[in-house]
């Protein structure tokens, strides 16, 4: 049997049982191949060796029997590869994980590692500003390139459902140090958070890692709850935003003259005390209240020296008032000198000497 050009080979009836010549199209080479059960559905090429080509059950079926990779070429060179290990390589000579993509180029790879790396996929990229890029082109508002990841416990065929405290997927950073490679510097993970998983109800939160400097293991940095609060430094915000319980000069900076616990404006916590911050004693801390959609009052002022005015910005004293001011008449605490009150049975101010209290007029 001779085919040549672009020739096929049909079913014919009855059997054929002898060898053959069965050149494609090549002046230089043949292949000496077995053709064998051509009858009754059954088509079985064999090369000397290991590698055939078999119809079964209705299907086409190439393969090898033996130890040898399974190569596929185009013009004159090789493309892609089977392995006899089962592992499959497209543009990659010698594929060592279960399958190994490249472009033609050193420094751009995507592998799928094998259940033993405890790695489900990679992409390597050791040349200057590679991407890996999920692209989607859709007019549909909610249709977007994204990632999917499942996650249950027991078995492939037969899962059950997450516990509270279960991982349902993370992002994992990794890195040279210049001597070995550290893992899990920081990422994101997804957690069950609060509850076991049932059919109605999965609440779920997330975690931000970050490294800080002089370790490599990672610290739980920002956690969204389930309920959607925020916390910084905290893993268990009981509010919409809440910081850890660490006590330092600056908790939260609005502005930053300069990087240190003072020239700043913002808030902090000290020992025993609320602590609100200005730059400098020119700054003043001052409060307002709206007088419509376009302006707003101010009611109190308290300058970086100490001077507190009410109803002037531009207070000359410890105390400077532009208004009335009342005082009242009674008041169980123990009066100490330098105390006044209005005493409203004889209708006026007293002032408090150290031992008696004294009209002032």
């Amino acid at each position: 049997l001779i085919l040549s050009g672009f020739g096929s080979l049909r079913k014919i009836s009855g059997d054929i049982n002898t060898r053959a010549l069965i050149s494609m199209g090549r002046t230089s080479s043949e292949m000496d191949m077995g053709v064998a059960g051509l009858a009754n559905d059954g088509l079985d090429l064999t090369v000397p060796g290991d590698t055939w080509l078999k119809s079964i059950s209705s299907n086409l079926v190439l393969g090898t029997s033996g130890s040898s990779d399974f190569k596929f070429y185009t013009n004159n060179a090789q493309r892609a590869v089977i392995t006899a290990t089962g592992n499959v390589g497209i543009g990659v000579l010698n594929p060592t994980h279960s399958l190994v993509v490249t472009r033609g180029f050193s420094d751009l790879t995507a592998s799928v590692y094998t259940p033993s790396n405890n790695f489900a996929g990679r992409y390597v990229s050791s040349g200057t500003g590679n991407f890996l890029s999920l692209e989607s082109y859709t007019n549909v508002p909610n249709h977007t390139a994204g990632i999917i990841s499942f996650r249950s416990r027991g078995t492939f065929s037969a899962p059950t459902g997450l516990l509270n405290g279960d991982h349902l997927a993370s992002w994992v950073l990794r890195a040279y140090s210049g001597s070995s490679v550290l893992n899990g510097l920081g990422g994101i993970n997804f957690v069950a958070d609060g509850s076991d998983f049932t059919p109605t109800s999965a609440p779920t939160r997330i975690e931000f890692l970050t490294t800080p400097t002089g370790s490599i293991s990672p610290n739980v940095s920002l956690t969204i709850k389930e309920s959607g609060n925020v916390g910084i430094g905290t893993t268990t915000p009981n509010a919409q935003l809440q910081l850890g319980n660490t006590i330092a000069n600056r908790k939260i900076v609005l502005y930053e003259k300069t990087n240190n616990d003072h020239e700043y404006y913002g808030l902090g916590i000290n020992a025993g005390m609320f602590r609100y911050q200005v730059d400098s004693v020119g700054s003043s801390h001052a409060f307002f209240a709206s007088s419509s959609a376009t302006t707003s009052n101010e009611l109190m002022r308290i300058q970086g020296n100490g001077n507190v005015g009410i109803g002037t910005t531009t207070p000359t004293a410890k105390l400077e008032v532009n208004g009335f001011i009342k005082v009242g008449s009674s008041d169980t605490a123990t009066p100490s000198a330098g105390m006044i009150k209005f005493n409203s049975a004889t209708s006026k101010f007293q002032g408090f000497d150290g031992t008696d209290w004294v009209d002032l007029h």
